[in-house]
C-alpha cells in the first residue's frame, strides 16, 4: 500500500483529537475534590476492563472473575487486557494511561487499515469517494439522533463495536479488533500461499483473543465470499444440458479449492482463530463460575427498525452501491456485498449473543455507500457535492451528541465518571493494605470501582460479570437500606461506607464493628464473627 495522501493525515489528526482531548479535559477538570475515572462512554464496561488490567498488573496471566466473592480458578480469557496490565507494570505507568495509549494507537491502526481496505475494494472510485469513506469511518454513525427528542436511544448511541468512531472513543480492544478485521478482509493476496496462511493465522490468533466474534465473522465472510466466487464462475461456464448435480457440486468444490491464495487465508483464519474460539467455548461451559457469568451475558440485537435507523443514511446508499456492483465483474465489490448481507443476516440468528455480529458492520456499508452516492450523482459535480454534504451532516450528529454527553458528564461530575477524593484515597489504602482474597461489601456503584482500583472481590459490582447479579444486587441494596439492623452476608470481610452507601441508607450511620480506616467521608469496617 502506498503512503496515504494528506486527507488521511488530516483525518487521523482530527480523529485522535476528538477521541483524546475530552478525556484530558475530564482529568484537568477534576479539581481537588474529585478524581476522574478515565472514562466517558459506558463506564460500566470500561471499569470492568480496568479490573482485568489490574489482574495483569498483579502478575496474573489467567483471568479470575473480578466482580464476585468467589472468583474461581481462572482461565486464559481477556488476554489483551491482562497483557496491558503487565505492560503498565513494566513501564511503571498508571493503568488508565496505558488503557488510553492502547485505545488511541488502536484508533490510528484502525484508520490506517481502513484506508488500505478502501484502496483495495474501491480501486476504480474517484479519490474524493475514498476520502469520503475515510471521513465516515472516522466520524460517521447513524440517524438515531432523530429519535432523541422522543426519549429513544438507538444502537448507534451504544453498540460501540459496530462503528469505528465509537470503537475508538470507547475501548482499545474494539479499535484494534476492527483494524485486524480490516487487514484480514482486505482482498490483497500477494505472496506465496504459505506466507499468506501464516500471517493470517497469527493475526487471527490476536483477533480471536481480543474480539472473538470479529474472528468468527471474518471466517464466515471470507468463506462466503470464496463460495460466491466459485458459484459465479460455475454459473458463467457452459455445461451439457444433462449435467447431473453431483458433477456440478464436484466442479464447484474444485473451483473453491482452486482459489489458492484466498484458501490459504481461510485456512489461516480457521486454524488461528479456531483454537482460541474452541478454548473460549470449552472453558465457559466447564468452569462453573464462568458458566454462571456467561449465562447472563446476553446481547440481543435491537429491533429491525432500530438497526435501520442506526445505519441510515449509509444503508440506503449501500443498497444502490450493491446494485452497482451486481452489474459489474468486481470481485472486491462482491466481498463488500457479502460482508454486508451476511452481517445483517447473522445479527438475527437465534443466539444469545447475536448483537455481537454487528461488529464492524458500518465499514462495508460505508464502502458500498460511496459507490451508491457516486451513481446517484450521475457525474454531476454540483449534485455530488450536495449529496456528500448531506451524508456527512446526517451521519455525524449522533456522534456529536455522544461527544456532548461526555462533556456534560464532566461538567456535572457524574458519579459514574468521577470518584470523590475521599473515595479514591480509601481505595488506594485498600489496595495497599487489604489481603488479596478480601471480599468487600459496598454499594453497587462502589462495587464497580473496587475491583478496578484494588483487585479485591465484591459481593456485587457488575450486572453481567457478577454471577447471580440480580440476587446479589438486591442483597447489597437491602443491607445498606437498613445497615444498623442487618447482618452482613456470609463471606464478607470488610464493609465500605462512603457517600454512595450513605445515600442508599438515607442518612449517615456507624456500624458496631472495628473501623480499620477512617476519613471525613469514608469508613471501612472489619467484619468480626
Amino acid at each position: 500500500m502506498r503512503l496515504p495522501p494528506k486527507v488521511f493525515w488530516f483525518t487521523l489528526a482530527a480523529m485522535l483529537a476528538v477521541t483524546g482531548l475530552p478525556f484530558l479535559y475530564g482529568w484537568l477538570s477534576a479539581g481537588d475534590a474529585y478524581v476522574f475515572g478515565g472514562f466517558l462512554f459506558n463506564p460500566l464496561d470500561q471499569n470492568s476492563y480496568l479490573a482485568k488490567m489490574y489482574q495483569g498488573w498483579q502478575g496474573h496471566w489467567r483471568y479470575h472473575l473480578a466482580f464476585t466473592a468467589s472468583p474461581g480458578e481462572g482461565a486464559y480469557l481477556f488476554m489483551f487486557y491482562l497483557f496491558l496490565g503487565h505492560l503498565a507494570r513494566w513501564l511503571a505507568l498508571p493503568l488508565v494511561a496505558v488503557y488510553h495509549l492502547a485505545r488511541l494507537s488502536g484508533a490510528a491502526a484502525l484508520l490506517w487499515a481502513a484506508w488500505g481496505f478502501f484502496e483495495r475494494t474501491l480501486p476504480s472510485a474517484r479519490p474524493s469517494a475514498r476520502g469520503l469513506a475515510l471521513l465516515l469511518t472516522a466520524f460517521g454513525s447513524g440517524m438515531g439522533w432523530v429519535l432523541v427528542p422522543f426519549g429513544r436511544l438507538t444502537a448507534d448511541f451504544w453498540v460501540a463495536e459496530a462503528y469505528p468512531f465509537l470503537s475508538a472513543y470507547a475501548t482499545p480492544h474494539f479499535a484494534w479488533g476492527l483494524a485486524l478485521m480490516l487487514w484480514l478482509l482486505t482482498p490483497h493476496l500477494a505472496g506465496r500461499p504459505w506466507r499468506i496462511g501464516l500471517s493470517s493465522g497469527l493475526m487471527a490468533v490476536l483477533l480471536a483473543s481480543m474480539l472473538p466474534f470479529g474472528a468468527a465473522l471474518c471466517l464466515v465472510v471470507w468463506g462466503g465470499w470464496m463460495a460466491l466466487e466459485a458459484w459465479r464462475e460455475e454459473r458463467l461456464d457452459s455445461h451439457p444440458p444433462d449435467d447431473d448435480p453431483a458433477s456440478r457440486l464436484e466442479r464447484l468444490a474444485g473451483r473453491f479449492l482452486a482459489q489458492r491464495s484466498a484458501l490459504a487465508r481461510l485456512m489461516g483464519l480457521l486454524l488461528g482463530s479456531g483454537a482460541v474460539l474452541l478454548y473460549d467455548e470449552w472453558v465457559t461451559w466447564t468452569n462453573p463460575i464462568l458458566a454462571a457469568w456467561n449465562a447472563q451475558n446476553l446481547t440481543p440485537t435491537p429491533p429491525l427498525w432500530d438497526v435501520f435507523i442506526s445505519f441510515a443514511p449509509v444503508i440506503l446508499l449501500a443498497i444502490v452501491g450493491a446494485l452497482q456492483f451486481g452489474e459489474q465483474s468486481h470481485r472486491a465489490g462482491r466481498l463488500l456485498v457479502t460482508w454486508a448481507v451476511l452481517g445483517l443476516t447473522l445479527i438475527y440468528l437465534p443466539l444469545g449473543l447475536q448483537r455481537r455480529f454487528m461488529t464492524g458492520l458500518y465499514l462495508p456499508l460505508i464502502a458500498l455507500a460511496v459507490v451508491g452516492l457516486d451513481r446517484l450523482a450521475g457525474g454531476r459535480p454540483r449534485r455530488y457535492g450536495v449529496l456528500v454534504a448531506a451524508v456527512l451532516m446526517l451521519s455525524s450528529l449522533t456522534n456529536l451528541l455522544v461527544f456532548a454527553s461526555g462533556l456534560h458528564g464532566i461538567g456535572a461530575r457524574d458519579p459514574m465518571l468521577y470518584l470523590s477524593r475521599s473515595e479514591y484515597q480509601a481505595l488506594t489504602w485498600l489496595a495497599r493494605n487489604a489481603p488479596a482474597q478480601t471480599v468487600v461489601l459496598a454499594a453497587p456503584e462502589t462495587g464497580l470501582f473496587i475491583p478496578a482500583y484494588t483487585g479485591l472481590g465484591v459481593l456485587y459490582g457488575h450486572p453481567f460479570e457478577t454471577p447471580n447479579a440480580a440476587e446479589n444486587k438486591t442483597l447489597v441494596q437491602a443491607y445498606f437500606t437498613r445497615p444498623l439492623a442487618a447482618v452482613p452476608p456470609t463471606g464478607v470481610d470488610l464493609i465500605f461506607v462512603g457517600p454512595r452507601e450513605i445515600a442508599l441508607a438515607g442518612s449517615p450511620f456507624a456500624l458496631d464493628y472495628p473501623a480499620i480506616y477512617r476519613s471525613p467521608a469514608v469508613t471501612i469496617y472489619q467484619v468480626t464473627r
